[in-house]
């Protein structure tokens, strides 16, 4: 077996709580710090900075990679970022310690099935949300957490065709927002995923305590 094979009889429900890291209301925001896929004692060291900060981590690493940042995150849950577009993508991303797990609705009806196979492993599944013109149909779907992608105003124009009874995450993992951007995202979304240079700022544990309170 090479390392990034997994034995579905070994997988093991998820017992870190990621949708009470996400599931605002919007009353408050939460900003997820986003762990690189190769930066290897880079990323492990922004886990032990961040340990009192922040509420989780997300990551597109998958296999091994992502099991390495898993154990490395203790009590804060990992959300894998990496699609997933079958049951064994899921399976597989839960076996290597993801607490939840992002849905690629490109699938026709078959996406929706996934929702099941997330939540029988209590992982938290987040669909995707591709354009302002899917949301809508999205919204009327089975799934109640959403990743919403784009700049500010793309987010806020989509934001707005969600419940608020929907968990809504923005992922600005690989953007650099600044200060005035996330919070301008204050009441309209739950979470937002941030890049490394985001929370790497000296100003970014001021900003947790601003936009989480």
């Amino acid at each position: 077996m090479s390392s990034d094979d997994f034995d579905v009889a070994r997988i093991v429900p998820s017992m870190r709580d990621l949708p009470a890291g996400l599931s605002m209301r919007r009353r408050s925001l939460a900003l997820i710090a986003a762990l690189g896929e190769d930066e290897g004692d880079a990323s492990l060291g922004d886990v032990a900075r961040l340990e009192e900060t922040v509420r989780g981590y997300s990551t597109a690493a998958t296999g091994p990679a992502l099991r390495l940042l898993a154990r490395a995150t203790k009590d804060l849950p990992v959300l894998a970022t990496a699609p997933c577009r079958s049951a064994l993508d899921c399976q597989r991303n839960r076996y290597f310690g993801a607490d939840g797990v992002c849905i690629d609705p490109a699938q026709g009806t078959h996406w929706e099935e996934l929702l099941g196979v997330a939540r029988s492993m209590r992982m938290m599944p987040l669909v995707l949300v591709p354009s302002v013109a899917e949301a809508a149909r999205l919204a009327a779907s089975e799934a109640r957490a959403f990743v919403l992608h784009g700049e500010i105003e793309h987010v806020l124009a989509t934001s707005a065709l969600f419940q608020k009874a929907a968990v809504l995450v923005v992922d600005w993992s690989t953007t650099n927002p600044d200060a005035a951007d996330l919070r301008a995202l204050s009441g309209h979304v739950d979470a937002v995923l941030v890049s490394a240079a985001c929370h790497r700022d000296e100003a970014f544990e001021a900003l947790v305590a601003e936009l989480d309170a």
